[in-house]
């Protein structure tokens, strides 16, 4: 029983772990996202800038440049999507799931989280509720580290699409209307058609974060 216990734990740590890092890599992309569109060329200017704003105050300013930069109107709405999404979903069950307290009695998954909450049971008198503790599946964690993981990556390739080379000319794969690259770039869940051309992002002066996960 023990050793179920502890292998559980384990699992549920690893995949805990999965989560924080595909957050980093959005994290880091977030970042890539406003240098290149705020053009702060210089390391320190940049990292002076995003590395003293949370990642609310990320998505409003990744908002705000969007509109400036936009291309088009398709890219501006997909990039606008991409960015709610880690706002108003990824954001909060990344929240809920690093900050809880996880436990594993008799072979189940929960997690703990202090809430304050006045709520009405069926006896109907109103009690403070001050903690919750949740049933919680291994594939919900698994769900969360993938859905952070397609975020960014969506997000990386939509900054490629407008991103310039130093020298002013534009990528060969920028010659192509947004919604074509957006196709081959796996940005459109609509059937691929005419070119199988696909997309090769460039080298970035920057490191990209790593390649995603198959798991």
């Amino acid at each position: 029983m023990v050793g179920s216990q502890s292998r559980l734990d384990d699992m549920v740590a690893i995949e805990l772990g999965y989560v924080i890092i595909q957050w980093s890599r959005l994290d880091r992309v977030i970042d890539e996202f406003i240098e290149e569109l705020a053009r702060l060329d210089a390391p320190h200017v940049s990292h002076a800038i995003t590395g003293n704003l949370d990642t609310k105050s990320k998505i409003q300013v990744a908002k705000a440049l969007a509109f400036l930069r936009k291309p088009g109107p398709e890219w501006f709405t997909m990039t606008l999507s991409a960015l709610d999404t880690i706002d108003n979903d990824l954001r909060n069950r990344r929240n809920d799931v690093i900050h809880a307290q996880w436990i594993t009695p008799r072979g189940r998954i929960h997690k703990l989280t202090k809430k304050t909450k006045l709520k009405r049971p069926q006896s109907f008198q109103l009690i403070l509720e001050t903690e919750q503790r949740l049933p919680v599946k291994i594939k919900e964690l698994r769900l969360l580290k993938k859905d952070i993981e397609k975020t960014w990556y969506r997000l990386l390739m939509l900054l490629i699409y407008i991103n310039r080379p130093k020298d002013g000319d534009i990528y060969p794969f920028q010659k192509i209307s947004f919604l074509q690259y957006s196709r081959q770039a796996g940005l459109d869940d609509r059937p691929k058609r005419g070119s199988s051309t696909q997309i090769h992002p460039p080298q970035s002066s920057r490191p990209s974060p790593p390649p995603r996960s198959s798991k």
